[in-house]
Parts: C-alpha cells; sequence; structure tokens
C-alpha cells in the first residue's frame, strides 16, 4: 500500500526496529488479527507509540477472515518484488521469523476485510517513557506489555480510503 503511495517504505520490523514500516517522514506500526468483531491491539513495549520528533506514527490494524482463496504470504512476496522491492531481503526477514521458504504456512489465504489506520498523537491511549513520573520506567520494571482498545477512535480504512468508526460493519 505504502510503495503504491509513492512512499519510500522499509519493512524494518523483523530486525527488531522499534516500529514496523520505517518511510522516509513517518513510521508504521502494524497489528493484524483474525477478529472482525474486536478492534484491540497489544503493544510489547513502551517505545511502539512514541515516535521520534518531527516524525509521524500510524497504527495499522489489519482485520482478515481464513479463505479458500486470497493473499497469502508468497503472493504478497510476489507482489511486492514485482514492485521493486528484493526477494531475496524479503524471504531473509520472514525467515528470520520463523517463516522459512516452502513452510505451508506462507501459502494460507486469507481475505483482508479492512486495513485502519490510526494517526498515533496526543490524544490516542498510549504508554511511553513521558507516562512515567521519571521520564522513563520505574525502578526494578524491565518491561511493559498493555492492550489498547481502539473502539471510539477514528480510523482511514486504506482499503477504500473511506472513514470508518467503532460501528461500521468492516
Amino acid at each position: 500500500y505504502l510503495a503504491e503511495k509513492g512512499e519510500n517504505a522499509e519493512w524494518n520490523g523483523p530486525s527488531g526496529a522499534t516500529y514496523d514500516i520505517d518511510c522516509d517522514s513517518s513510521f508504521f506500526e502494524v497489528k493484524s488479527t483474525t477478529s472482525r468483531n474486536k478492534r484491540e491491539v497489544i503493544l510489547s513495549n513502551h517505545f511502539q507509540l512514541d515516535p521520534p520528533a518531527g516524525h509521524q506514527l500510524f497504527l495499522v490494524l489489519c482485520q482478515f477472515e481464513s479463505a479458500q482463496s486470497g493473499i497469502s504470504i508468497n503472493s504478497i512476496v510476489k507482489e511486492l518484488e514485482g514492485i521493486g522491492y528484493s526477494s531475496i531481503v524479503l524471504n531473509q526477514k520472514l525467515e528470520s521469523l520463523g517463516l522459512e521458504f516452502g513452510k505451508s504456512v506462507r501459502n494460507r489465504q486469507y481475505i483482508l476485510h479492512a486495513m485502519l489506520q490510526y494517526n498515533v498523537d496526543a490524544s490516542f491511549p498510549s504508554i511511553k517513557d513521558s507516562s512515567f513520573v521519571c521520564g522513563h520506567l520505574p525502578q526494578g520494571i524491565k518491561s511493559v506489555t498493555y492492550t489498547v482498545s481502539l473502539d471510539g477512535l477514528n480510523a482511514v480504512n486504506l482499503i477504500n480510503n473511506g472513514q470508518a468508526s467503532e460501528n461500521d460493519d468492516l
């Protein structure tokens, strides 16, 4: 989606980067689910929703349904290769996630029902360093994992570029 929109997008999530996708002036944290009636995401640390100064951060929730025909990991790799991405690099990143070439899971097919983009700004519910009294995790706390409900938050459905609200039947 981002490449088709002219963004210089790089998938860095498998490399341990803070955000899944880096663009020139924005970052994207991407979450996916096969649940169509629950809009919530689990954040694995307090950095995921805290963009560096001067950059926009978006959270994208992809809602899938398992299907007999649709998109798969392998079909997406082929599609990305067709628009200039290296299939070698993509496959290396997939392998680092345990999705080696030839694994059947890479051929499972899904229908993408919604791809909801949320602007992570000051009003977005998040935990970050500034959430703590001293500006960092309290002594003795190693990490924070938390769940954010997206109900009631404004989103754009990138599939049809339309507005999506908590009551939309996607």
